[in-house]
């Protein structure tokens, strides 16, 4: 096998050497069914990216500061020249990029690179994030306000984080990030048939929401917080509902299979959350899809005649970074908590609806399943034979 199959083609895989088998269970975000040993090797280089994602982010914050302290009144207003605001305007913009696209070269090279490329990289960035940052950051923030920040301090902060990421590296984190990643990447391709498939079904109930006047005088009398606070309760209660149906799922499956190689706690957490996560993305795809099409549906349908009709008051216009945008807070605020609702009711259904199981549900699971004969062909090949 010269690759790892892609996520979408499930297939019980032959491994030739052991390598070849870790690659493929990281490449499916199993690192808890990887050897310990093999988790802990590499740790340093595989957080590299990350390290240095920090370290620039946190240099640029200071050097930020630092030219924008200088051109700022006791009322907090920047007064600047044209050649002071377009260096703002570069740090601003292309800070955040050029950021990025250095963390993602270090990580690049980390990954293709031989062990002692890696041990290189694994050293220099452990060095720029533990001492580097640190010194450069304080003396940036005693240089705006002498006296307020402490070089052991800065350290200590760092090395915490340094082994808080070296942890969930140990875990395999970042494995399932990647993979969710990639998983989220296949449900945007799927977005059209699940606009076709869920869309009018819901609609026939949600509209009937959308355009009745408590659900805006409910939305009009929240703040941002309590909004925040409502739409996190439905959130919640639809991951509670994935979590119990990618349990029960994977209980089932263990239950249909041989008891050759029993599986360990963490192996059975991680291969819960490999469905878990893979579902949650279309969760959340499909959720940011309707918020989209009810502030478009909102903006086309509902004057501000009839708006003010329903919450008594005038709408307010909706402000982001100082720009006043032509909807109003009432709409993104009805909107967000119809979308959590929507996702909420698409995460029950594609538990318990046939429909729904089969179109969104039925693919994740025989992905699992893959990836439980790929774990089992992994132990009876290394395991079995002290590749533990």
């Amino acid at each position: 096998m010269s690759a790892p199959p892609a996520p979408d083609q499930p297939s019980t895989p032959h491994f030739r050497t052991e390598d070849e088998a870790h690659r493929w269970l990281r490449s499916r975000g199993l690192a808890q069914v990887l050897p310990r040993s093999v988790r802990i090797k590499g740790i340093g280089w595989r957080i590299s990216g990350l390290l240095v994602l920090l370290a620039s982010g946190h240099l640029l914050l200071g050097a930020l500061a630092l030219l924008v302290t200088p051109l700022t009144d006791s009322e907090g207003v920047i007064t600047a020249t044209d050649a002071q605001s377009v260096a703002i305007a570069a740090f601003v913009l292309g800070g955040p990029a050029l950021v990025l696209l250095l963390a993602w070269m270090v990580a690049r090279l980390a990954r293709r690179g031989s062990d002692a490329r890696r041990a290189v990289i694994a050293i220099a960035t452990a060095l720029l994030w533990l001492v580097v940052t640190p010194i450069v950051t304080t003396r940036m923030l005693r240089s705006i306000e002498p006296g307020e920040s402490s070089y052991t301090q800065a350290m200590i902060q760092a090395l915490l984080i340094y082994v808080v990421l070296g942890f969930l590296t140990y875990l395999g984190t970042g494995t399932v990030v990647r993979w969710s990643l990639r998983r989220s990447r296949q449900e945007l391709a799927a977005l059209g048939p699940m606009i076709v498939r869920v869309l009018p079904v819901l609609m026939l109930a949600v509209l009937f929401l959308f355009f009745n006047a408590e659900i805006w005088q409910v939305a009009a009398g929240l703040d941002g917080p309590r909004t925040a606070a409502v739409a996190s309760v439905l959130a919640v209660l639809a991951v509670s509902i994935v979590i119990v149906t990618a349990r029960d799922e994977l209980r089932r499956m263990i239950h249909e299979r041989p008891d050759r190689h029993p599986l360990r706690l963490g192996e059975r957490i991680n291969l819960t959350v490999i469905p878990v996560a893979a579902q949650l993305s279309q969760v959340a795809i499909f959720a940011a899809m309707m918020w989209f099409f009810f502030v478009l549906f909102g903006s086309l349908s509902i004057s501000d005649s009839v708006a003010k009709a329903w919450i008594a008051h005038p709408p307010t216009p909706a402000e982001a970074l100082g720009v006043v945008l032509p909807i109003s807070t009432e709409l993104l605020k009805v909107a967000a908590i119809l979308a959590t609702f929507c996702g909420l009711s698409f995460a029950a259904s594609s538990g318990s609806d046939a429909t729904y199981r089969e179109a969104f549900l039925d693919a994740i699971l025989e992905e699992t399943r893959a990836s439980l004969d790929g774990r089992d062909v992994y132990c009876e090949q290394f395991r079995a034979t002290g590749g533990r």
